[in-house]
């Protein structure tokens, strides 16, 4: 059973009915059950695959889906080179819109701007997203400039402004070449479907792929909080994928289909060798690939605009920060309360010191996980019913704790710093106090006992949500 047609694994014809199908598999079940053939060492991978071909074609909705991509996926691997009767072939090929002649040039206008219902044609937004990445990238210079007036940076401080604002400068010129790129081409972003074409068009540039060397289309509708936000299209290639974001539903089904039927229709006049349907259909007979040295030139130029925008930026804020003084020196925005504490720095205790406040048996696991620096923890959790303190556990910058808590409902704050001044002045003045939203619940479950880990990393989807407290919520 080397075979990975599911009628040939089965031993049945295509055309065969459900019952068929069903005696056809229970005859092998029993052929091959391993209390049938103790000699033979695949029968759990031969069942496996019995099972599996059973599953798909007992189910009629399966079933047909299995039938169109098997057919789809068996004139793929049949047919690999086509030639028409000029012996062009229907090839990947990627060439700018500026570079090929007038004659093509109204021929893709047409296919994008024309009423040719063999063509389907989705239009893709604007630019909007392009101008409020370069603004937010642009913010980073303002925040130089801020900071910069406020005291002297340390050496170790330029050279992160160095790295960060080349990949902020390149970032602005890629958003900017886009921009410009928009604005000064005739087509914008599309895909279009023709009968024998993927096509994609990112204003002057333009990449067709023909549906032959598509592999798999899978879509993923989205919803959130429970309203539809759009279909994610995924195409396979055979060495690439595409994603598409198509935000009605309607389209995405409409796409999908359209998809399906040309990909059916190209496989059919491929294994009837209909050459003349598909020269018909070859919108870009005689376009060949072309490099994209002219709009590398533009963004070579761009992008050393703004670089060198950017380093008379970095010039300028170097010369009015050398001489302003060292931050440890500077104290205009320390508070009265910074001032006056003058309590000496202790020892800080070693990682997962802890002090349990009550008599109860600890029987839940619990662990804690924090992120790399310098900020140091103080946990302590408190009774959720009376707000007793139970435990106090210190965990050092980038370490992590286990330890185990008496059942009940818990709160878990913490207080964050660098230096340490004792459990009476934690932090000192700076001093970050945090309290965790929810509650936890330590409970006896049928396999032991309901625990958690807690992650104290800022991150995006983590799994613990805080606020900021008062020290005297604290």
């Amino acid at each position: 059973m080397h075979d990975n047609d599911f009628y040939n694994i089965l031993e049945v014809s295509k055309d065969a009915s459900l019952e068929v199908i069903r005696v056809a598999y229970f005859s092998l079940l029993k052929k091959y059950h391993p209390d049938s053939n103790k000699d033979f060492e695949n029968s759990d991978k031969v069942i496996r695959l019995i099972n599996l071909a059973y599953d798909t074609l007992s189910d009629p909705v399966k079933r047909k889906k299995y039938d169109i991509e098997h057919q789809i996926k068996k004139n793929t691997d049949n047919e690999t080179k086509i030639k028409s009767e000029e012996n062009t072939t229907l090839k990947e090929r990627h060439f700018l819109y500026s570079e090929i002649t007038p004659q093509n040039q109204k021929q893709i206008r047409e296919i994008v701007f024309g009423n040719d219902k063999r063509n389907y044609v989705i239009s893709h937004g604007g630019i909007g997203g392009y101008y409020g990445w370069t603004l937010f990238l642009a913010m980073w210079f303002f925040v130089l400039f801020f900071n910069a007036s406020e005291y002297r940076w340390a050496t170790a401080s330029w050279f992160w402004v160095i790295i960060i604002s080349v990949f902020v400068v390149y970032g602005i010129s890629k958003n900017v070449f886009n921009i410009l790129l928009w604005h000064t081409s005739p087509l914008k972003n599309y895909t279009v479907l023709t009968p024998i074409y993927f096509v994609q068009i990112n204003c002057d540039n333009i990449h067709i792929l023909p549906y032959w060397i598509i592999d798999d289309v899978r879509a993923t509708h989205n919803y959130r909080n429970g309203f539809y936000s759009g279909t994610d299209i995924n195409i396979k290639f055979t060495d690439k994928q595409e994603i598409i974001n198509i935000s009605s539903q309607k389209i995405a089904e409409e796409f999908l289909e359209k998809n399906r039927q040309n990909r059916i229709t190209l496989f059919d006049c491929i294994r009837k060798k209909d050459y003349a349907y598909l020269k018909e259909n070859d919108y870009f007979l005689g376009i060949n690939n072309s490099d994209s040295k002219k709009n590398n030139t533009l963004f070579y130029k761009i992008l050393a605009s703004v670089f060198f925008i950017g380093t008379l930026v970095l010039f300028t804020l170097y010369l009015s920060n050398i001489n302003k003084p060292p931050q440890n020196e500077h104290s205009s925005k320390q508070t009265q309360e910074e001032k006056s504490f003058n309590r000496p720095v202790v020892n800080i205790p070693t990682n997962g010191a802890e002090k349990k406040y009550d008599n109860e048996t600890d029987l839940a696991p619990l662990a804690i996980v924090t992120s790399e620096g310098t900020f140091h923890h103080f946990i302590k959790i408190v009774d959720s019913n009376n707000y007793e303190v139970i435990k106090t556990i210190f965990i050092r910058a980038g370490k992590s704790i286990e330890t185990k808590m008496p059942l009940g409902s818990y709160e878990i704050k913490y207080a964050s710093g660098e230096q340490w001044y004792g459990e009476k002045y934690l932090f000192g003045p700076n001093t970050i106090y945090t309290k965790a939203d929810e509650s936890f619940d330590f409970r006896e479950t049928n396999n032991g006992y309901s625990g958690y880990t807690v992650e104290l990393i800022l991150q995006r989807d983590g799994n613990l949500t805080t606020s900021s407290i008062t020290p005297s919520q604290w």
